[in-house]
């Protein structure tokens, strides 16, 4: 009479706190009345746990290129962790950044804003910590979760606009008592504050921010006649501070439309420029 045996295998395993898969043999055999045997030989595996060391992350500095990878070992995938947080943890990372979910590195460069994830620097911080938990699996569901606190750092305000194209499309284009404008544009972590020195009269500035975008606008009607002044921008937050220097040019509205100066005596009907000055009545 033909019969089907079935060998049941039971325990605990024990724990693998290593760092490489251990590996296992173990040999059945069966018989039979007759004494007939057969063999077969099964290997079992235990994988190592998941353990990650808990280093402390390098600063990561606004606009620099980042790059952290965790110490684990037993791991084949990362991922932030999203649930059972305070406001204290960020659940996603800044754009600009990344997490490897294959390695657990964190990398890329910070260069923009996330102020749903708390990252406001305001007008008086230099630095920002925000803590984010890793988990860090490997293929048979075990886990390991670690906390760490990233140090968000900022720099002094970065001016996006170019100086010589300001100057040769704006600056150097202004006509006495008519409408000018133009925009100044930086970037940079926390609320930036604009200055403007040796202004000519008759403009104005006026600045609009968020926490990583600000522009300067300079508008008015300018009321003096000048050339090749230059005039000092001053962008500035609580890591310092960053200025450009245009150079200013404002003439009366000649034939080609672009800025002309009295010269050899004559001076345009309704304008007279005496001692870089605009007066009513010639001297």
């Amino acid at each position: 009479v033909d019969k089907t045996l079935t060998a049941l295998i039971y325990g605990t395993v024990s724990r693998n706190t290593g760092t490489s898969t251990k590996e296992y043999k173990i040999t059945l055999t069966a018989s039979n009345s007759a004494k007939e045997t057969i063999s077969q030989t099964y290997k079992f595996f235990i994988y190592p746990e998941p353990q990650i060391s808990s280093t402390t992350p390098p600063k990561i500095t606004w606009g620099q290129e980042y790059s952290f990878t965790p110490t684990a070992s037993g791991v084949t995938a990362w991922e932030i962790v999203t649930d059972n947080l305070d406001s204290t943890y960020i659940t996603e990372l800044p754009d600009g950044l990344a997490l490897d979910e294959n390695t657990g590195t964190i990398s890329g460069t910070w260069k923009a804003g996330d102020e749903e994830g708390g990252l406001a620097f305001g007008t008086d911080k230099k630095e920002l910590t925000r803590k984010i938990r890793l988990k860090a699996s490997q293929t048979y569901e075990k886990f390991a979760t670690q906390n760490y606190t990233l140090t968000f750092a900022a720099v002094a305000p970065v001016i996006t606009s170019d100086v010589d194209e300001l100057t040769k499309e704006y600056f150097s284009q202004m006509m006495y008592d008519s409408e000018f404008e133009a925009v100044i544009t930086a970037e940079a972590p926390g609320v930036v504050t604009w200055t403007a020195s040796n202004l000519p009269s008759g403009l104005e500035i006026e600045s609009s921010d968020s926490d990583f975008e600000s522009s300067l606008t300079v508008a008015g009607s300018p009321q003096f006649l000048m050339k090749d002044q230059s005039v000092t921008f001053t962008a500035r937050n609580a890591a310092g501070a960053v200025s450009i220097s245009p150079k200013i040019t404002v003439g009366y509205d000649g034939n080609d439309g672009k800025p002309q100066f009295v010269d050899d005596g004559y001076e345009p009907e309704g304008v007279y420029a005496v001692g870089g000055s605009i007066e009513d009545e010639p001297l």
